[in-house]
Order: structure tokens, then C-alpha cells, then sequence
């Protein structure tokens, strides 16, 4: 009988140990594939452009986030798994047909969509990031004060993309901002 009891503690130490490495096993796959990534089209663009306003277009999107799993790790200590979502807010964002030229259309609506693949480079960081911190067992307070500084962090990244592509007037670095983008979201 005794034989029998250390084997099911075994077990249950053993499926534990299982669960615990697949739910938070140190690979960096990603929730958000490609096929996850809303190809805009000048349609999608449902708000009115506000007059006065020098930029053709405007892409806006919603970052969130739902804790997936708990786990107790040790007194007070916690790790989580999160899970991210993109929601793009085509009801807020516009692109204006009167001042963009026909011969523009293409490669302002490539620029928006390089703010939307940076939605969900920010998203899979975010998730990445939270999934792999330990936390306290106050972690709802932290999440949110760490999922607001990350955001911020990372937000930068749309105002370096809009500097450095002139809001993708200049051809040239819109090009290696596309290139770059992708390898940073993970596309060969």
C-alpha cells in the first residue's frame, strides 16, 4: 500500500510540474499571428476627418487585455497568463479622400495599416511581458499599474514611426519602416 501512495504523489507532482512548464514554458510564441491582423481597407475608415486637419488619415486601435490563469507559485507569490486582444476603432478613425491624390490612396492606407501591425507588435509584447513577471498576491493593483507604464512605453513607437515616415510621405523610409515592422512582429 505504501508503494501505491508515493506513486500517486509522484503523479500529482508530476502533473503539476507538467502544467505548471506548458503554461509558462520560457518560448515566446505568440497569441497574435498574421492571420490575426485586420487588412485595412478605405472603407473600414468610418469617422469624419476633422476639418483644419493636416493629416490625411487617422488609425486608432484599443489595447486589451484578460488574465487567462493563476497560479500559486509560493507564499504571496503568483504567476499569470495573459492574453491580448487588438481592437481597432474604425468608428474614430478617418481617411480623407478629399485631400489625399489617387495616386496616394495605396501608400497612405499602407501607412495606417504599419500603425495597426504596431498595435499588435505592442499587444504580444504586453502579453509576453506581464505573462512572464511573478507577482504578489495584490497583483491586480500591480497589473494595472505595469500594463499602463508598458503601454506607455511602447506607445512611443507610433509617434517614432509617424517622425520618421513623415506620416508615410516619404517613400523611402516608409519602406524600411514596413521591413522593420514586420521583423518585429515576426514575419520573414
Amino acid at each position: 500500500m505504501p508503494i501505491i501512495r508515493k506513486n500517486k504523489r509522484a503523479m500529482r507532482v508530476l502533473k503539476t510540474f507538467l502544467v505548471f512548464s506548458i503554461c509558462f514554458s520560457t518560448t515566446k510564441a505568440q497569441h497574435l499571428k498574421v492571420s490575426d491582423i485586420p487588412q485595412l481597407k478605405v472603407e473600414d475608415f468610418k469617422a469624419k476627418a476633422p476639418k483644419d486637419n493636416p493629416y490625411w488619415a487617422y488609425t486608432s486601435y484599443k489595447i486589451l487585455y484578460r488574465l487567462d490563469s493563476v497560479i500559486h507559485i509560493a507564499h504571496n507569490k503568483v504567476k499569470l497568463k495573459f492574453i491580448t486582444k487588438v481592437d481597432v476603432l474604425n468608428d474614430h478613425n478617418y481617411f480623407n479622400l478629399e485631400k489625399i491624390p489617387a495616386d496616394r490612396i495605396s501608400s497612405v492606407l499602407n501607412h495606417e495599416q504599419g500603425h495597426v501591425l504596431i498595435g499588435f507588435i505592442i499587444a504580444n509584447k504586453l502579453e509576453e511581458l506581464l505573462s512572464a513577471k511573478v507577482w504578489s498576491d495584490n497583483f491586480r493593483e500591480e497589473v494595472g499599474k505595469e500594463y499602463g507604464k508598458q503601454l506607455a512605453k511602447y506607445a512611443k513607437l507610433n509617434e517614432r514611426y509617424d517622425e520618421a515616415t513623415k506620416h508615410g510621405m516619404d517613400d523611402v523610409m516608409q519602406s524600411k519602416w514596413d521591413k522593420e515592422l514586420q521583423a518585429l512582429f515576426g514575419v520573414n
